[in-house]
C-alpha cells in the first residue's frame, strides 16, 4: 500500500454534528412559539427524521448527484411551512442564519489528528470529498487539515462526484499512484466503499455510528474509527 485516501464529512469531521448544532441554534426561539414544531422531537431528531428526508427528496427531484444549498432551502421551507406555519421568506431567513451558524460548530473527531499523523508517516495521503468547494475548503482551513494531504479533491471543483470512478482516477493521477496500491476509507458504503472498489482500489468502511452495511458489494474492511484504520494497516 502506497497511498491512503480519506473522505471528509463524518469520517474526519463531525459534519452531521455541526449541522445538528447549527439547526438547534437557529430554531431555539421557534421551538418556544411553535408547539407543533417542538412536538416533533429534539433538534437532532427533527433534523434527521424530518428535514434530512425533505432535503434528499429535493435533490432527487432535481436529478443531481452534486450538492446545492437550494435543496436545503427547499427542505427548510417545507418543514417550517408545514409544522411552524412560516411563510417562505420567514423560512429563508432562518435558513440563511443556519448557513452562518453550522460552521461555528465544526469539530474533528478525536481520533482524526492522531490517525493522520500516523498515516502520513507511512503513506501518501489524499482527500476525496463530495460537496461545495467553499464549504469543504472552509472545513479544511478552519480545522487545520490542508497540510496533511498532498492532494485534496472536491467534487464541485472537478465536476464529478463519488461514487463515479472519475473522481478516484483524478485523485490517483494527481498522486501519481495506481489503484492497486491505493486505499480509500469513508463513512458512506455507496460513495466511498463501492466507488473506490469499482475503480480497483481497496475500500474501507468507517462505521462510526454502529450501522449496518448497505453497500452494493462487500467492503475490504470495516473499522469503527480511524485509530482502527491505522491498526489495520499496521497489521
Amino acid at each position: 500500500m502506497e497511498a491512503v485516501c480519506l473522505d471528509l464529512d463524518d469520517t474526519l469531521v463531525d459534519a452531521r454534528g455541526s449541522w445538528h448544532d447549527g439547526f438547534a441554534e437557529v430554531t431555539s426561539k421557534l421551538r418556544e412559539r411553535a408547539p407543533g414544531f417542538a412536538a416533533l422531537g429534539s433538534s437532532s431528531e427533527i433534523y434527521e427524521g424530518q428535514l434530512r428526508p425533505l432535503i434528499i427528496a429535493a435533490q432527487r427531484a432535481a436529478g443531481s448527484s452534486e450538492w446545492s444549498n437550494d435543496y436545503a432551502r427547499i427542505g427548510f421551507r417545507k418543514l417550517l411551512g408545514t409544522h411552524a406555519s412560516l411563510a417562505a421568506n420567514e423560512s429563508d431567513a432562518i435558513f440563511e442564519a443556519y448557513l452562518e451558524a453550522w460552521p461555528r460548530h465544526l469539530r474533528l473527531f478525536d481520533d482524526a489528528l492522531p490517525a493522520l499523523e500516523a498515516l502520513r508517516s507511512r503513506y501518501r495521503l489524499a482527500l476525496i470529498s463530495n460537496g461545495l468547494g467553499r464549504d469543504q475548503r472552509l472545513k479544511l482551513d478552519r480545522l487545520g487539515l490542508h497540510d496533511y494531504f498532498e492532494v485534496c479533491v472536491i467534487s464541485e471543483e472537478v465536476g464529478v462526484t463519488k461514487p463515479e470512478p472519475g473522481i478516484f482516477a483524478h485523485t490517483l493521477e494527481a498522486l501519481g499512484v495506481t489503484s492497486e496500491v491505493a486505499l480509500h476509507a469513508g463513512d458512506n458504503p455507496h460513495h466511498d466503499v463501492a466507488g473506490a472498489r469499482a475503480h480497483g482500489m481497496r475500500g474501507v468502511w468507517v462505521n462510526r455510528r454502529g450501522g449496518r452495511f448497505d453497500g452494493p458489494g462487500d467492503a475490504d474492511a470495516e473499522v469503527n474509527d480511524l485509530g482502527e484504520l491505522v491498526t489495520l494497516l499496521a497489521g
